[in-house]
This record gives structure tokens, C-alpha cells and sequence, in this order.
């Protein structure tokens, strides 16, 4: 007996589709059990959300924070800054290089 190429397509094809449902079938049954309910799902989704919040909330704490430090830091720095400015005045150097160190500013 000898088939066609046609029909020997359609037999493949045929063969496919009934193995895909068998698969299909087989997979169902075994996983019917493993699902996840809707609560589960609720409530899986209620506690991510409350650890995104809780998460924000600690970076935002975190932030404020590393401003704080920002600012004493800047603080500490324009201190420093103007005490060497303070100390040129009587430093032994010429006039004009005086000048151009106390016109300096401390941002620049």
C-alpha cells in the first residue's frame, strides 16, 4: 500500500492533533490539583504589595537620612573652608596671590 504525499500529511497531521490532545488530557489530570486558587492569589498579592510598601518606606527613610548626612557634610566642608580663607590673610605670601585665593569661591 502506497499513500500519496497529501495523504500522508494529512496522516501526520491526524497523528498530531491526537497526540497534542492526549498530551493536553494527561497534563490535566496530573495538575488539576496544583493550581492556585483565587484567594491564594489574593492574598499572595495583598502580602507583595505590603512588602513594596514597607520597602518604599525604608528607602524613603534611607534617603532622608543620606540628605542629613549631605548637609552636615556641606557644613563641615564651607567651615573648613572659610577657616583657611581666615588663616591666608596671615600666610607669607604676595598680596595678589592673596587676593586670588580669598576671591576664590568655595562651590567652584
Amino acid at each position: 500500500m502506497q499513500f500519496s504525499m497529501l495523504e500522508i500529511t494529512l496522516i501526520s497531521g491526524l497523528f498530531t492533533a491526537l497526540g497534542a490532545v492526549v498530551a493536553g488530557v494527561v497534563i490535566r489530570m496530573l495538575s488539576d490539583k496544583r493550581f492556585v486558587t483565587q484567594s491564594e492569589c489574593a492574598a499572595r498579592h495583598a502580602s507583595d504589595c505590603q512588602m513594596s510598601s514597607q520597602l518604599i518606606a525604608k528607602i524613603d527613610e534611607m534617603r532622608e537620612g543620606q540628605e542629613k548626612f549631605q548637609a552636615s557634610v556641606d557644613a563641615k566642608n564651607s567651615l573648613v573652608f572659610r577657616m583657611l580663607r581666615s588663616m591666608v590673610v596671615y600666610m607669607d605670601i604676595p598680596q595678589e596671590q592673596k587676593e586670588r585665593i580669598l576671591n576664590e569661591r568655595g562651590g567652584d
